[in-house]
């Protein structure tokens, strides 16, 4: 959320932190700041609020919240001007228990012009266009307190307003002119004729405000969470408000929102008549009490947190606390969603702490050792078994282009469903391995990969294993690696495993049902035979994102010459160190001898770091490598 810092200067009498020491507060305490920007005059910081407090902290009054909560300056919370009300009725019919509250409140003799410049400013700095008086007001109110607003022009309102399902194949036009089609599952706000706006969500065109509007209703509703969230996803339409609705805010917060709109256009339009307001409440908030040790809380926080600055640190919270012997009655405000259970609490009083005051301390260990787990175990001891024969595991999507369960709204159409099977991806597993197996040095490529499918009905945990031989050898192919591996299983676990070994255009491949062959073994009493050892030390290096070339060359010498002497001098043909730091590997892979004369033969790998290698460039460094090796008379092949 874009936040104005001289906006939040307002909730307070005394000065607050620079943007840049509230921006380290926050991300301590509170929510992570993505960004800062200088603004005209202002400090703007692009708040990250996530789904957790987004009820009352997507708005310059809950991020104030905050700042009073981590830095103890008090907060001023501003009282709305109560507006002079007159016999202007408004007729309100709510047929839905989906709409939690309703207040509507008829307007007349409005104006509706530019915005005053302060107003502009204010919209401006968070990225918001300014449009009139009422629609800003609206805008404005909403990035204040938190409770999305909308206003209709009243001379283009049929009858009352009535908040109800829509109706199967109804349509609305939204105020950007799109048509929307409309489902039963949706709310709307209409009048006797038509849809007047999508509720929560966005409104409609037909009565929007314009340069001649004179009467206007006035509107703040609160509306079931899910609903607004499952009717913003099947019409592509995501808003200020429906992000605000989606994560539930509370029905209190919906009074402040009309209060305060009012007195803004009270303010903007001096002239203006206000009607009562009409308040649809059938069931009010409940305000949640919870009881709680501080002893509790440290236990669980690691750290001694005397009860009193832990009263304070909640009152900071405008969360009430009242002693209760050796508990505490907490009364959570009702704008508060998120704080209902114990371990809510420890959380609030944690972050405001500070995590950074609480020392590293190991739990302690349990009283008798966890029960090993039979599906686990076995998993790990068939990973060993491949793993000891040099196969490498991969992890691989989930998601594929087709299944039998697809996702309603997929990321994109190959990732539109749950895979039937492993064995699909393991091919294309290997297909990639095998197109780098020069690049890796690599003479077979074996892969296996253990994950959950999803076929006939069920969920299951399946095993597939893959392999290919590279490099050619006489009588090796990758049936033989798979097979071989699944003898390896079989030894490791005592058993016959039922399955065909399935040969494919690379490679080979065979996939079991893991979770029938666990069913069916003995239970285990630990892991003791596992390999749960000491990390071994590797060392991890920045690969290239550029193509390889490979470029093999043979040479004979007399058979007094080593390999390493030949490789020297293929070494010095390279030359300069730029040229020498695009070999990325290199290995010798054929060597005979014929008429007193020994023939090596090299593989290179050229890869650049920092762009793509051409012929030219490589087929350079090789004219370098036959001028030296031609030199010591040696003859290329």
């Amino acid at each position: 959320m874009k936040t104005s810092t001289s906006w939040l200067q307002t909730y307070f009498e005394k000065p607050i932190p620079s943007a840049e020491k509230l921006a380290d507060l926050f991300t301590f305490h509170a929510f992570e700041v993505e960004s800062s920007e200088i603004v005209g005059g202002d400090t703007v910081l692009d708040v990250k609020v996530l789904p957790d407090r987004a009820h009352y902290a997507l708005c310059h009054k809950g991020i104030a919240l905050e700042v009073a909560a981590i830095t103890g300056l008090a907060r001023i919370l501003p009282k709305a001007a109560a507006v002079n009300e007159s016999a202007i009725p408004v007729s309100l019919t709510v047929e839905t228990d989906l709409c939690r509250r309703y207040i509507a409140r008829m307007i007349r003799d409005v104006q509706v012009s530019d915005s005053p410049a302060w107003l502009k400013e204010k919209l401006e700095a968070v990225g918001q266009r300014s449009i009139n008086t009422i629609v800003d007001a609206t805008n404005y109110v909403m990035l204040d307190v938190g409770q999305p607003l909308h206003a209709f022009d009243a001379d283009k309102v049929s009858g009352g307003l009535v908040i109800r399902a829509a109706r199967a194949g109804e349509k609305a036009e939204t105020l950007d002119g799109k048509i929307v089609e409309l489902a039963a599952d949706m709310l709307v706000e209409a009048d006797a004729e038509r849809v007047l706006a999508i509720a929560g969500i966005k409104g409609g065109k037909y009565a929007q405000i314009d340069s001649n509007t004179k009467n206007i209703i006035i509107i703040a509703g609160n509306f079931e969470p899910t609903t607004v969230r499952r009717t913003s996803t099947k019409i592509g339409i995501r808003t200020d408000a429906s992000k605000r609705f989606e994560n539930n805010l509370s029905p209190e917060v919906v009074a402040d929102g009309i209060a305060h709109l009012s007195a803004l256009i009270a303010k903007l339009s001096p002239d203006a008549k206000f009607g009562a307001a009409v308040d649809h409440y059938p069931k009010a908030a409940q305000q949640t009490k919870l009881i709680v040790k501080p002893q509790d809380i440290s236990n669980r926080l690691g750290v001694a947190i005397s009860e009193s600055e832990m009263i304070d640190i909640l009152g900071r919270l405008e969360v009430a606390a009242e002693k209760m012997g050796d508990s505490l009655e907490l009364s959570i405000p009702l704008y508060r969603r998120d704080m209902v259970i114990f371990e809510d609490i420890v959380e609030e009083v944690g972050r405001i702490y500070g995590y950074d005051k609480i020392s590293l301390q190991l739990p302690p260990k349990p009283a008798a050792a966890p029960q090993a787990d039979k599906s686990f175990y076995y998993a790990e001891k068939i990973k060993n078994t491949l793993v000891d024969l040099g196969f490498s595991e991969a992890y691989l999507y989930t998601l594929v282009a087709k299944g039998d369960v697809e996702i309603a709204y997929p990321l994109a159409s190959d990732k539109k469903a749950l895979r039937t099977n492993l064995t699909e991806g393991m091919q294309r597993c290997l297909d990639l391995n095998v197109k780098n197996a020069d690049l890796l040095g690599l003479d077979q490529v074996k892969m296996f990969e253990i994950g959950t499918v999803f076929s006939g009905g069920r969920e299951y945990m399946s095993l597939a294993i893959g392999a290919q031989q590279v490099k050619k050898v006489k009588g090796q192919k990758g049936e033989n690696l798979v097979a071989d591996a699944i003898m390896a299983i079989e030894a490791g676990l005592g058993i016959k495993l039922e399955s065909k070994v399935q040969p494919s255009p690379v490679g080979a491949t065979a996939e079991f049902d893991l979770g029938a062959i666990i069913a069916g073994l003995p239970g285990i009493e630990s892991y003791d035979d596992l390999k749960f050892g000491k990390i071994p030390d590797i060392k991890y290096q920045k690969y290239s994102l550029y193509p390889f070339i490979v470029r093999d060359i043979a040479l004979f010498t007399p058979d007094s010459v080593t390999e390493a002497e030949v490789w020297a001098e293929i070494k010095k043909g390279i030359a300069d160190e730029d040229s020498l730091d695009l070999l990325a590997r290199h290995a010798l892979f054929d060597v005979f001898k014929k008429d007193g004369k020994t023939s090596y033969a090299f593989r290179m790998v050229f890869q650049s770091m920092t762009e793509t290698l051409t012929n030219d460039d490589v087929n350079a460094i090789m004219e370098k490598i036959y001028f030296r090796v031609k030199d010591k008379g040696w003859e290329v092949r």
